[in-house]
């Protein structure tokens, strides 16, 4: 029994959970993997990953229970796409393929031995003394291993109007507009500083300087509002610090709202759990058109408070801001760097990408902490509040407010470019901490919360691989998710380090209709005839002129090959190759002879079909060759 046991286990270790092939599909890869038993799951929790089109196909993702099982998918994920590596995390449930990114590709390979790449990474502040020259872009020398400035270029002159101006240009930290240097700047803000009375520019520096799974690294945000901690936010004028609250305010554990007045009910001179709310008097009895909510005290004359108009109560009021449409929006910093990065590494090749997907940043309210008015936190160390993200059960992809669906397409919530970072539940799923292990901490999407006024909270991925939380203006590695498209081809490759799944770029071709005599319409239902996609199914109709009827129909590509296709009536359908297609039709033209004086009319034949037959006639088609 020892030994059946033991051979099977060799069978075990010895069995490649790679699927070879040389050109497919990759969704197909997944779905082949999960029938085969390969280390892939089918996720089957609330979801909805696209803006539009169908969302009926299932999630796959990789998973693994042991170390073992980890490194044979570590070798089994990996994607060579725009010329960088990636993995594999899940399929969409519109076909596509997530993947997140894993640096560099060296010789069409990824391997963990690579080393150093380009990235961003920490710089310190110029203050804008020297007529420094700064440009919207940059061209990078591999050869020499330089950069140089392009595009618009300006100088610094030293005003803090100029200093805001220059933010997103980059400079070489020289007067000479043609210099290059081995480090380029990104300037990401700018600032005057009272205390110094000085201008400062904040900048990253941009060079070969990371580990090959990030793109930088970055603080994600030092902003303390409530919305401070998400990928994308907007500041509110409703949080406010009073740092001078007169002493023997009056507090009230509630408030009654009629005509367009607040009144407060069980008063105290005392700010506490229960006495959030306040007129900001001495007077017991006193009312206000706006009650303020305080919230967050340092002592009893200074503490943060919300806003309340119109008979609004707190958690309405935050859930509100929380979930309002991300119109008007301040990126933040890890969200500036990746497109950046985007702008200069993929929009190239984003053909490939799907605009529609969504990218889940889930910012529904677990706990409301220092807003719940009975009993709720009040001191600055205490917890503000807490998103349901930070919940050990919590394991969906799904994100039920729209203003949470970060999409290229999403009016609501919409992203410069196809990309974002990895939703924490995408990571949750992969069960492994190996499989997330990267030796140092990277941001995920999802917030989660503030535990005081101090200590924003995202959510990232430890540098053990564990899924947990980390404060917004501490250090974090930056690793993009992009999604590829339904239907993204490989053209080679098996998923290894050292045979990378090759993503097929996406081919645009046109169509011509050859009819010189023009003796029919012929109406390509695209939106472009210059620029088809590969793959894509083509569908025409073509409608005779009068006195003419449809003879017969070819397609070829550009070198005379014929292209199959389907007919119903004079509806044509087929799919597009890589190469220009050329549509032949040809007619038979109809004509008509009077049996008294065998002469032949079209003109009779016009009247003819308009009197649907009550004149008798003989009619008979005749090929006409041209």
């Amino acid at each position: 029994m020892k030994k059946k046991i033991i051979s099977l286990l060799l069978i075990l270790l010895i069995l490649p959970i790679s699927v070879k092939a040389e050109e497919g599909y990759l969704y197909d890869v997944m779905e082949q993997k999960f029938n085969d038993g390969l280390a892939v799951k089918e996720y089957t929790g609330e979801h909805k990953d696209s803006m539009s089109g169908s969302n009926d196909k299932k999630i796959y993702h990789f998973y693994a229970e042991l170390n073992f099982d980890a490194i044979q998918v570590l070798d089994s994920n990996n994607v060579i796409f725009g010329e960088q590596c990636w993995q594999i995390l899940r399929t969409t449930d519109n076909g596509g393929v997530r993947l997140i990114y894993n640096g560099e590709a060296e010789n069409n390979q990824c391997l963990g031995s690579r080393g150093k790449h380009m990235g961003y990474w920490y710089s310190d502040s110029i203050v804008p003394t020297e007529p420094f020259y700064y440009g919207t872009d940059y061209v990078y020398n591999k050869e020499t291993k330089k950069f140089r400035i392009t595009g618009n270029t300006k100088t610094s002159d030293g005003t803090l109007e100029n200093a805001l101006s220059l933010v997103g240009y980059y400079t070489c930290g020289s007067t000479d507009p043609n210099a290059t240097c081995s480090e380029i700047l990104y300037v990401t803000s700018s600032y005057f500083y009272e205390n110094t009375q000085k201008i400062y520019i904040n900048t990253r520096k941009l060079g070969l300087f990371l580990d090959y799974y990030s793109i930088g690294v970055d603080t994600f945000s030092r902003e303390k509002s409530i919305t401070g901690s998400s990928y994308m936010f907007k500041h509110s004028e409703d949080f406010i610090y009073d740092k001078n609250i007169p002493r023997g305010t009056v507090y009230g554990n509630d408030f009654t709202y009629e005509n367009g007045v607040y009144k407060l009910v069980d008063t105290s001179t005392t700010l506490d759990k229960n006495h959030h709310y306040s007129c900001r008097s001495m007077d017991p009895d006193a009312t206000c058109e706006i009650l303020l909510y305080y919230y967050c005290s340092y002592d009893s004359t200074s503490s943060y408070y919300l806003v309340l108009k119109n008979g609004e109560k707190p958690q309405e009021k935050i859930s509100a801001l929380i979930n309002a449409d991300i119109l008007e929006k301040e990126d933040s910093k890890v969200k500036l760097i990746i497109d950046e990065w985007y702008k200069h590494n993929l929009i190239e090749f984003e053909d490939n990408l799907d605009k529609s997907a969504i990218y889940c940043e889930d910012k529904s309210i677990s706990d409301f902490q220092a807003f719940n008015p009975n009993g709720g936190n009040y001191y600055y160390y205490d917890g503000i509040f807490d998103f349901d993200t930070q919940k050990d059960n919590y394991n969906t992809i799904y994100c039920s407010n729209i203003s949470d669906r970060y999409s290229y397409d999403n009016p609501k919530a919409k992203l410069k470019y196809p990309i974002a970072i990895p939703n924490s539940v995408e990571m949750k799923l992969l069960e492994s901490d190996r499989l997330r292990t990267v030796n140092n901490s990277y941001w995920t999407l999802n917030p989660s919360g503030f535990s005081s006024i101090y200590n924003v909270i995202g959510s990232s991925v430890d540098s053990y691989g564990k899924i947990g939380r980390l404060n917004t203006d501490s250090s974090g590695m930056i690793r993009p998710v992009v999604t590829l498209k339904p239907n993204t081809k490989y053209i080679s490759g098996d998923g290894s380090e050292t045979s990378p799944f090759i993503i097929k770029p996406v081919i645009y071709s046109s169509i011509a209709v050859l009819d010189e005599e023009e003796r029919g319409n012929v109406d390509v239902q695209v939106e472009n005839v210059e620029k088809i996609e590969e793959d894509s199914i083509v569908r025409f109709s073509i409608n005779p002129k009068l006195g003419f009827v449809l003879g017969t129909v070819k397609i070829t590509d550009e070198e005379g090959n014929e292209i199959q296709f389907t007919q119903t009536g004079n509806s044509f359908e087929f799919i597009m190759p890589d190469s220009k297609v050329n549509i032949i039709p040809s007619y038979e033209a109809l004509i008509v002879i009077n049996p008294e004086t065998g002469q032949i009319s079209l003109l009779f034949l016009t009247l003819v079909l308009l009197l649907s037959g009550i004149i008798g006639i003989t009619l008979y088609k005749k090929q006409i060759n041209y």
